[in-house]
């Protein structure tokens, strides 16, 4: 038997009757934007939308969009690199693709690849570093200065400069 297109595996509890346990599936990731999303984080003042825009005037939240994110509201938690991802959030129904998909705000942190975990729907799963596109670099404001943030983000594992 499948349910939620996981297959059923023959078990017997502990008086000897029959039962069929199932396991739902991991979360799978599809996208995230902004991808790479601002070091600086969405709660810093200044920080730049993927739009360009200050975060007080844009929304500066990641969208993570992909399946078994479950098929109702549940606990979230989004780690990137050592970092919660603040104010978790689910919701019912991506405008592009209609599945449910993941919101939260990345805090500050250093500039590069991330692991993340993702837990929602009671499941877990954890990306490896580089194996997907959370990853985070300095977003700049002004034209001139984007020269040399370009030549900054060279590197990776530093800080961005928060003015």
């Amino acid at each position: 038997m499948k349910i939620g297109g996981s297959p059923s595996r023959n078990a017997l509890n502990g008086n000897g009757q029959a039962f069929l346990p199932w396991d739902f599936s991991p979360p799978v990731v599809k996208g995230v934007t902004p991808s790479p999303f601002d070091a600086r984080g969405a709660v810093e003042e200044g920080t730049v939308s993927f739009s360009g825009e200050k975060c007080a005037t844009s929304n500066c939240q990641l969208e993570i969009r992909g399946k078994n994110f479950g098929g109702s509201s549940s606990d979230v938690i989004v780690t990137i690199g050592d970092k919660k991802c603040l104010e978790p959030e689910w919701k019912p129904a991506h405008p592009k693709d209609g599945l449910p998909y993941l919101r939260c705000k990345p805090q500050q942190d250093v500039v590069g690849d991330k692991e993340t975990t993702i837990v929602v729907a009671a499941q877990s799963q954890t990306f490896v570093k580089g194996s997907f596109d959370f990853s985070s670099n300095c977003k700049c404001q002004r034209r001139i200065g984007c020269v040399f943030l370009f030549l900054f983000l060279l590197w990776t594992g530093v800080w961005c400069s928060v003015h």
